[in-house]
């Protein structure tokens, strides 16, 4: 992230081993414009991610057994 560029709050997310996590970087701005610091906040979204995953693989299977039930109609 290069925010001293953006001037603006950014997020990214990682895989950091097993575990995801969020970062996200707010800039600090003194009176002048000029960028004097950050403040960065670090969530743990693992549950998030697998519940996320679990969702898509659950519609790609329904999907799969959706289209072979209309191919045999």
């Amino acid at each position: 992230m290069r925010m001293y560029e953006s001037r603006r709050s950014e997020t990214k997310d990682f895989e950091v081993g097993d575990k995801w996590l969020n970062i996200k970087v707010d800039p600090l701005i003194d009176n002048d414009g000029n960028l004097v610091g950050a403040v960065h906040i670090i969530s743990d979204i693992t549950e998030q991610r697998k519940a996320s995953r679990a969702l898509q693989d659950s519609e790609n299977k329904f999907r799969l057994a959706f289209s072979c039930m209309q191919e045999n109609a």
